[in-house]
């Protein structure tokens, strides 16, 4: 498995222009996971910063489940597991910038209950 075909990476300079375009007196909600490298300029652009945390059985089945990645990552066996092994350090990082974790292992909408 190439594990550098795919890399997360936010564009500050795009996200600060784009976000000028919302009302100040209005909540934007952004979704999305960034490289570990950016967790900490996003805790500082945002109010505030949440690390879902589904368990491992949780992702393992939302992966291989998926029909949204045009190049199905995580479909085979080999790059769940890694995904898996590997989550500890991004979260740690969340966690380090102040994010605020929410266990999420069931249903999407009882996640975003929570959050709004």
């Amino acid at each position: 498995m190439d594990r550098h075909a795919h890399r997360w990476q936010v564009i500050e300079p795009r996200l600060i222009e784009k976000l000028k375009e919302f009302p100040d007196d209005r909540d934007v909600y952004v979704g999305g996971k960034v490289a570990t490298a950016q967790v900490q300029a996003m805790a500082n652009i945002f109010d505030r910063i949440y690390l879902l945390q589904p368990n491992d059985a949780t992702i393992d089945e939302r992966l291989a489940s998926r029909t949204t990645n045009a190049v199905n990552f995580g479909k085979k066996k080999e790059e769940r597991e890694h995904i898996i092994q590997n989550r500890h350090k991004f979260e740690q990082a969340y966690r380090d910038a102040g994010a605020i974790p929410i266990e999420n292992h069931g249903h999407i909408e009882n996640t975003l209950h929570m959050l709004l």
